[in-house]
């Protein structure tokens, strides 16, 4: 009985530890649709893909943070960063 709990246990901890957790690497990865806010003001909005190119339109020098949200809409942020010039 407890060998059947154990393999249960370990099958079960094995499927969790399976499922990739969603990560972006600042400044961004692919994955789910990324919704780029100031505070509570939206400032771009994509849609799905693997990869992007965004010509700001924030102001060099503001501090902002990507948030991407999965189809499952699990959500997760990348450390905050400094828009450059150029």
């Amino acid at each position: 009985m407890l060998v059947n709990t154990l393999t249960v246990a370990l099958a079960f901890a094995a499927s969790v530890l399976a499922q990739a957790p969603l990560v972006v690497n600042t400044p961004w990865v692919s994955g789910g649709v990324a919704v780029i806010q100031r505070g509570n003001e939206v400032v771009e909005s994509f849609q799905t893909g693997g990869t992007f190119i965004w010509n700001t339109n924030v102001p060099a020098g503001s501090n902002i943070t990507f948030e991407d949200i999965d189809a499952d809409e699990h959500f997760v942020l990348s450390a905050p960063f400094v828009v450059q010039p150029g």
